[in-house]
């Protein structure tokens, strides 16, 4: 999030729609000063990955058109279909051995070559053989899909978030992570569950069922 920032633009590329939100702090506040949305043909984005940029990219300048304004500082996040959060328990070492050994613990974590991953991890905890780490990582390729239709427009992300850690950083901001939390974001093809405190994501998941599985539920049983 652009804390420090006054103004500011949310961006959300969802499987069904572009969501869009102008923002501004306001004390310790986050106020909403204009909205847009913007329905996308079918199959544009699939499995979390946009198939057509030159389309997504016409609907981002459809809506700040009709919001009238020309966004300077962009805030967005890669789809949560991508994604891979994974809480790991290392033997305690220096930050420079800690960084070779995330490359070897996600090579087993991860369902694609670390090599071709976009990384980062936080350190939890501490004691006296041990440390807890939290490992965020995504394809370096599904990032770059995700930034395209902002450079097809001439605009530069300030912020490429992942979906979980900016719910929850939300949250921390606004003083509702006094305890943890579980956010579900329920999307048109994809349900994104994530249970979390200030200091640590408990679970990260993904479930295959979204608003157009009720929706054909409901069709069919009428």
């Amino acid at each position: 999030m652009l804390l420090g920032k006054r103004k500011f633009t949310a961006v959300d590329i969802g499987s069904h729609s572009i969501k869009v939100a102008r923002m501004r702090q306001k004390g310790k506040k986050l106020e909403i000063i204009d909205t847009g949305i913007a329905e996308l043909p079918n199959e544009t984005v699939i499995e979390g990955k946009i198939q057509d940029p030159s389309i997504v990219a016409a609907e981002l300048e459809n809506i700040f058109e009709k919001m009238k304004y020309h966004p300077s500082r962009i805030v967005t996040t890669v789809s949560t279909n991508n994604l891979l959060v994974r809480n790991l328990e290392l033997p305690l070492m220096s930050e420079d051995e800690l960084a070779e050994s995330i490359k070897w613990e996600a090579d087993d974590q991860l369902p694609f070559p670390v090599n071709l991953a976009s990384m980062d991890y936080l350190i939890l905890e501490k004691d006296e053989s041990t440390m807890k780490i939290l490992l965020v990582a995504v394809k370096e390729d599904i990032i770059e899909n995700f930034l395209q239709p902002f450079n097809n427009i001439g605009i530069k992300p300030d912020v490429v978030n992942v979906q979980p850690m900016a719910l929850l950083s939300l949250l921390e901001y606004q003083g509702e992570l006094d305890e943890p939390v579980a956010v579900v974001d329920v999307g048109a093809s994809r349900t994104q569950v994530t249970i979390g405190s200030k200091t640590n994501i408990n679970l990260s998941r993904t479930i295959s069922t979204g608003g157009n599985d009720f929706t054909n539920s409901i069709i069919e049983g009428m």
